[in-house]
């Protein structure tokens, strides 16, 4: 099956900085999408997109095997979303 081309979209945008977010993410691959492409549950998947400081090594790792990419700008992502939620709880 071919590899949905939103993905080389997200790749670019991953790699040059332009995501900033989780969400970002979802406004060019629908998570219904990157969920069947990752065989992962839906529902799971939407929790831990809504938190992204849950995600393992391991799905990001997965994530950005799906997209062609380096994992580290995934891992940057959710660090970022842990120490912004971190912050909110002092």
């Amino acid at each position: 099956m071919a590899k949905d081309k939103r993905y080389k979209t997200l790749k670019t945008l991953l790699e040059g900085g332009n995501i900033t977010g989780f969400d970002h993410l979802l406004e060019v691959v629908p998570l219904s999408r990157i969920g069947l492409d990752l065989g992962a549950n839906y529902s799971t998947l939407k929790k831990k997109f809504l938190a992204p400081e849950t995600f393992t090594i391991s799905d990001l790792y997965s994530i950005a095997d799906l997209i062609e990419t380096d994992p580290e700008p995934l891992i940057g992502l959710s660090k970022g979303a842990y120490l912004k939620k971190r912050k909110r709880r002092k």
